[in-house]
């Protein structure tokens, strides 16, 4: 079962039963948790916007746990 959790203007998360977490920036994936990789986030650069939004789903996580990945991979998830 999914289930919807909106962030904020044009922010949602969608969860899933695997325990993967996306989140959508727009309506693009761009940040995850991936209970086997942990946290990511798109390498491309999307917008200023965009990236505030990844801000705030992955919080202090983003330095230190958030590993780059490309776009594809991320889009692969949905």
């Amino acid at each position: 079962m999914l289930s919807l959790t909106h962030l904020g203007s044009n922010q949602t998360v969608i969860r899933n039963d695997n325990g993967i977490e996306i989140l959508f920036s727009y309506n693009t994936p761009v940040a995850a948790f991936v209970p086997e990789h942990g946290y990511i986030k798109t390498e491309k650069f999307h917008s200023k916007t965009t990236l505030r939004h990844i801000l705030n789903f992955l919080g202090s996580r983003l330095d230190e746990y958030a590993k780059l990945v490309p776009q594809e991979y991320l889009d692969s998830l949905i």
